[in-house]
């Protein structure tokens, strides 16, 4: 299986576009997002430290990561890398019955890239290639 860990400026750089995409998203300054984001800070959150994390310099420690979450509205995780969460309870392939035939697939695992292209493949010319996120 690869190793899917990031370096720390692989993380830093995802957390960076994470943060501009969702900044812009609302068009907001970094100075906008600054101010929101201090109203739920204990201590003030600058435009220059908002400048750092955009630019991939730093990344947030939990509060001011919880304060910018909730300035721009996001759970805390949706500004940072993905990761794959390796739970017993959690499955890995899942199909669920929906309305008029049709089935929900959730496929959560780490695969070959060449079976990954396949299965894509194969969901597109089933379905005219609607629902394929691929």
């Amino acid at each position: 299986m690869p190793d899917t860990k990031m370096t720390l400026e692989q993380t830093r750089t995802v957390f960076a576009t994470k943060l501009e995409n969702l900044r812009a998203d609302r068009g907001w300054t970094q100075t906008e997002l600054a101010k929101r984001a201090s109203q739920f800070s204990e201590k003030p959150i600058t435009r220059d430290r908002i400048s750092k994390y955009s630019l991939g310099l730093s990344l947030p420690g939990k509060p001011h990561l919880a304060a910018i979450a909730k300035a721009l509205g996001v759970e805390q995780d949706d500004l940072l890398p993905s990761r794959v969460v390796r739970n017993s309870s959690a499955h890995p392939l899942r199909a669920t019955l929906l309305e008029d035939g049709m089935a929900q697939l959730n496929i959560n695992m780490m695969v070959p890239w060449d079976l990954a292209v396949k299965i894509v493949a194969m969901i597109r010319e089933a379905t005219g290639g609607d629902n394929a996120a691929a």
